[in-house]
This record gives C-alpha cells, structure tokens and sequence, in this order.
C-alpha cells in the first residue's frame, strides 16, 4: 500500500469517527450529515458521504467540506431534539472557535498528505490534488470589441486594467478563486492566449476558457480528429453551434420587445483529458457559445448547490475514463446564468464517450 493511499485512509477513519463517535450516546447517520451539510437546499448524498468514509477506496473531500466538519463537530450545540444543524461560524462561542479550529487543522493535515494523489474524475476536477501549477488560458478581445475602452485597454494609460482585454472574465473570476481554494499548494495563474508560454504556461495543468472564435487554443483542441465535438462560430452566415457527427446543438435566442435577440438559453462543452504537453497534467476545456455558456460550465462545478452533485455525476458515469466530455444547456434567466444540474437529462445534450449498453 502506497503512502497516499495510507493517508487518504486516515483521513477517511478520522471522518467517520467524527460522525459515530464524537458524542457518545449520539446517533448521527450519513443522511442526517447530508442534511447538515446541504447547500442551496440540496443535501448531499449518502453515497458521497460513503465515498469520504470507505475502508476500502476512500476519496478526500474539498476543502471547504473539511470547514463545514470542524463547524459542524466543534460543538454539541449542533444537534438539537435530534436534528443536525450547521450552526454559522458567527454564532460561535470563543471556546467552540477554538476547538473548531483544532479539528479543521487536523482534517486539512491528513488532507495535506493526500495531496500528491493523481488527479482523477471520481474527485471535483477543479480538486487537482498535488502541487503542480495551474494555468488557466482566456481569449483575448479583438481591437474592435475594446474601442470603447481604449482608455483602459492601453498599457501606457494611467488607467490601464489588464483585465479588460481578457475575453470571459465572469469565468476566469468565478474559476480562479475556487481553483486556489482547493489547490492551496498549487500556483495558479491567469493568462491571455495571445501572451501565453508553450514552455512555462502548459507546464502541469490547463484550463482553457472561451469558444474558438476568442481561443485559438481552444480551436487547436477541437481541431484534434480524436475530439467528436467541435465547435462553428461563424457568426454571419448564421453556423453557431456545436456539432457532433451530423447533430448539431445551438444556443436559443429570442427577439425582445426593443427588437435585440436575447439569448435565453446557450450552450457549452466541458472536457476533461491529459496534457498533451507535460505528463501527469490534465487539460480542461468550458467553452460556451456565448459567455454565458462558458460560465455556466465552471459553475457547474464551483457553485456551493450543485458541485458536489455534478461531481458525483461524473464520477458514477466516467468512471475510469481518461478523457470525456459533455455539451450542456445553461439556462438564462433576466440575463442570469442559471447553473446546470447534470442530474437532469434535459440538461445533458450529449456525452463523451458514449454510455455503455
């Protein structure tokens, strides 16, 4: 048995001794944790909480599950006529902080030793757990699309925000907190492809944000004859979708009271394979058709309601897979980018490789 394996065991006895052993007399089942640790109303499976605890191929949970344990089992006052509640870190005495903080330092060092773990689908893909860097790789906005901000966009202005000529900063500002979260060894780093290091920038992992029309990397990728999806984004004759084999999948728009077409529904691809360029790292792609898309695709696996969810989705229906994909809708809603659940086959338009049977 490996080290890692040792340890990702130890943390995993640790969990479970936490949950039936940490106030005698006190029964805590994993559907009442689930209920505990719900976020957005939904509650976590018992078979995610199993997965944390199994004596026999246990997963390390994120990060931020481990502060929801130190919360939860800092105090007794968690349980009340029977019912498990997360109490917030606010309401808690300085003696319960303390003990929190204990138990949060504990957990987070038996994580830490399970960090050099190849990095796997059965785990949040944006968990990476080892200490390689990460480089996500934004399209850059074409001159035309920035005039109006030439006072910005202008290295020798005053003013100048580098952040302006980076295509999908909703994206890149929701992925990179969540990636330094869950990476704390790793570096991570933001870069515009048109300023991008084939040596230095594709060392370890790769995220690839924005369709082929602003990432000419992402195009590189779909451009591969391995890769079944691809993407057209040819805007003037009207070709805007994506495309596998002779289907064809496109956003929704609709025309509004003013005459402008309102997107109400777009489109994006989530892929996930090996670094063609460095051994061990992995290259991940959320491409939208619009930029909404594409942030529908990293919140699909960042928002604290459906991460957990759609990561057990993926590791029940790519288990064992090396590379996969999947084009999903994302809803919009007011101009708001609802985040798809993968649970739903509405949601799912088509998936990478095929299901078996």
């Amino acid at each position: 048995m490996e080290p890692k394996d040792d340890a990702v065991r130890v943390l995993a006895q640790r969990l479970k001794s936490l949950r039936t052993r940490r106030w005698p007399g006190v029964k805590i089942t994993q559907p009442m944790l689930g209920e505990a640790l719900a976020r957005g109303g939904r509650p976590l499976s018992s078979g995610l909480i199993s997965s944390w605890e199994s004596a026999t191929t246990p997963k390390a949970p994120p990060l931020a599950r481990l502060d929801d344990y130190a919360t939860l089992f800092c105090t007794q006052r968690s349980i009340q006529d029977g019912e498990l509640r997360l109490l917030p870190v606010s309401e808690l005495t300085g003696e319960e902080l303390a003990e929190r903080g204990r138990i949060r330092a504990d957990l987070v060092s038996l994580r830490n030793d399970t960090l050099h773990e190849p990095a796997s689908p059965t785990a949040n893909p944006w968990d990476f757990r080892d200490d390689r860097p990460i480089t996500i790789i934004c399209g850059s906005l074409p001159a035309d699309l920035t005039e109006s901000l030439k006072k910005y966009v202008d290295p020798d202005d005053p003013d100048y925000m580098e952040l302006y000529t980076y295509a999908d900063i909703d994206a890149l500002f929701e992925l990179h907190g969540h990636l330094r979260a869950l990476n704390p060894a790793s570096t991570v780093r933001a870069r515009r492809v048109d300023t991008v290091s084939p040596t230095e920038d594709f060392a370890g992992h790769v995220v690839l944000l924005g369709g082929v029309d602003f990432n000419p990397r992402t195009a590189d990728v779909l451009a591969d004859p391995e890769m079944p999806v691809k993407q057209v984004a040819e805007w003037r004759a009207g070709r805007v979708y994506f495309e596998v084999g002779d289907e064809h999948y496109p956003p929704t728009l609709e025309t509004g009271a003013d005459g402008r077409e309102i997107l109400v529904e777009d489109v994006a691809h989530f892929y996930r394979g090996p670094n063609p360029l460095y051994q061990s790292g992995t290259l991940t792609m959320c491409n939208g058709m619009f930029g909404r898309g594409t942030l529908g695709a990293v919140r699909a696996l960042t928002d604290p309601a459906l991460a957990d969810a759609n990561s057990e989705y993926l590791n029940t229906r790519f288990a064992g897979e090396e590379s996969f994909s999947l084009i999903t809708r994302v809803l919009v809603m007011g101009g708001a980018v609802l985040t798809p659940d993968w649970r739903l086959a509405r949601n799912v338009l088509h998936e990478w490789p095929e299901a078996a049977g």
